[in-house]
């Protein structure tokens, strides 16, 4: 069975031009690509080369999550599926920290490898 995979993921909720080189120093959970790879090689190297190392969540499922009116954040549960395969389940967070299991609820995400991206610092020794 692979191990319990990271997840890294990079949600933007304006309709601005993202600019990677403007961080929010307001918001503890945004960090730097520098920071975001270290974490991502110490996953890979402390895990079998077939670990599942990334999943990828379509964007109309991450914005219905979070267009739910009492959405303040978003929660992934690692999870697995009957077959033993990783996954990650995503749920919308209200202000209080508590789950909003009633609303809208994700899974399915396209794992890596199979679906990743071009070799870049997050998902190999470029």
């Amino acid at each position: 069975m692979d191990a319990i995979l990271p997840m890294v993921c990079f949600i933007s909720l304006s309709s601005q031009t993202h600019n990677p080189l403007k961080m929010s120093t307001t918001d503890p959970n945004i960090i730097s690509l520098t920071e975001a790879a270290a974490l991502t090689k110490n996953f890979r190297d402390n895990n079998p080369v077939t670990a599942i190392i990334a999943q990828k969540l379509g964007k109309s499922a991450i914005q219905a999550i979070l267009d739910q009116t009492s959405c303040v954040d978003l929660r992934a549960y690692y999870a697995q599926t009957d077959t033993g395969t990783p996954t990650l389940v995503f749920v919308g967070v209200d202000s209080n920290g508590d789950d909003i299991i009633t609303g809208v609820i994700a899974d399915r995400a396209a794992a890596c490898p199979l679906n990743c991206s071009s070799a870049n610092a997050l998902n190999s020794d470029v």
